[in-house]
């Protein structure tokens, strides 16, 4: 498979995407890695859509079975097309003490970490091949954050994130990012929440195109470094700091982006019993 950093360098020259080229080779990494531990876990790479915007129908759509609520497990790092409905991420963060997760995804949306779509389809393209070809990208995250990035473009993590004050602090520190909104107390998602609005810095962009991601989630390794902006909210979950981390193209379409905004607006968390 070609390497991504030459569709890397394709879609600078389209869009915008100062890290989405970085993140889906992390993604890829940490695909080889999952597969020499585990055959049954597939790629853990940047989604792709399993429906193309032109109405085309890629092979391999997931089909988990519901669960009693009415809702199915979340496949996972799959990169395959999800049906249309609502999911289970039980729990985002692998720990079953911590919270999880339900949310609902209409069609052409694929799993990755967390659901999300792009361009780049075509006839007999995998969800992995369009990436390659992909112009614009929409995504959501809901991890348990284990650190927040210390520094521009190093892979130090080592902010404090126990609680949902300390997650809010270092959210707000990230090097090379500038709020541009918030941070805004709002209630979101059933809990009290904070809302912060990122965007890269034109130092970050010129020294740190290809930086590491924002967080560092367990069992996921980096995330959240996408395209700009960023959407991040600090979710205080009945004292357990979640973050809901949303990510578009500027360029993506109208009717995309709306999609993004109710899947987000979807999400419902839930405490283990």
């Amino acid at each position: 498979m070609r390497e991504l950093k030459e569709f890397g360098a394709r879609a600078e020259t389209l869009v915008r995407l100062p890290d989405l080229a970085e993140l889906d080779r992390r993604g890829r990494a940490l695909r080889r890695r999952r597969l020499g531990a585990a055959t049954a876990l597939v790629a853990c790479v940047l989604a792709v859509v399993g429906v193309t915007v032109l109405g085309q129908d890629p092979e391999g759509t997931v089909e988990p079975a519901p669960s009693p609520s009415g809702s199915r497990t979340y496949p996972g790092s799959t990169m395959q097309t999800l049906d249309p409905g609502t999911y289970v991420l039980e729990p985002p963060s692998l720990r079953a003490d911590l919270p999880g997760a339900r949310l609902t995804v209409p069609s052409g949306w694929n799993s990755w970490v967390g659901p999300n779509r792009f361009n780049g389809h075509a006839q007999g393209r995998d969800n992995e091949e369009a990436l390659e070809h992909a112009t614009w990208y929409v995504g959501v995250l809901i991890i348990h954050a284990e650190s927040v990035a210390s520094g521009p473009c190093d892979t130090a993590h080592n902010f404090d994130v126990s609680t949902a004050a300390t997650l809010e602090r270092s959210v707000s520190r990230i090097p090379g990012y500038r709020i541009t909104r918030g941070a805004e107390p709002v209630s979101k998602f059933g809990y009290p929440a904070t809302h912060f609005r990122l965007r890269s810095t034109a130092a970050r962009k010129r020294s740190c195109a290809n930086g590491p991601g924002l967080f560092n989630a367990r069992g996921h390794g980096l995330l959240g470094s996408s395209t700009d902006p960023i959407d991040v909210w600090v979710v205080n979950v009945k004292g357990t700091p979640v973050l809901v981390h949303q990510t578009w193209s500027t360029n993506a379409p109208t009717a995309v982006r709306q999609e993004l905004t109710e899947v987000v607006d979807s999400i419902e968390f839930f405490v283990p019993k």
